[in-house]
């Protein structure tokens, strides 16, 4: 589904369980939200590229559900110019995935 990846920035992270937003995202049952997926795609892509910024997303797709405290890979390349391509991996589980349109600082 998405291109080459010549050129990738990985890191590991998790969502801590007292994260604010599980607490409404299900009591007692929390589930990590894809926005917040999303929001750690877009952390890491400043970490990659600084002041860059995510303009739009292309596409995006969550696969499985992810739970507080439970390690994920993002994983960022650039398969063209101005679009950043992304997966999230829990072991060899394909968490979320897909494409974002970015913006550089002039």
């Amino acid at each position: 589904m998405l291109a080459s990846r010549a050129a990738t920035f990985s890191r590991n992270t998790s969502v801590p369980v007292n994260h604010p937003c599980l607490a409404g995202h299900f009591p007692g049952d929390p589930v990590v939200p894809g926005v917040l997926l999303l929001d750690m795609v877009g952390a890491l892509l400043q970490q990659w590229k600084p002041g860059s910024r995510i303009a739009g997303i292309v596409q995006a797709k969550f696969h499985q559900l992810l739970r507080p405290e439970q390690l994920i890979t993002v994983t960022l390349w650039e398969p063209k110019p101005g679009n950043v391509a992304f997966e999230c991996l829990r072991g060899p589980e394909k968490i979320a995935s897909g494409v974002i349109s970015i913006e550089m600082p002039a």
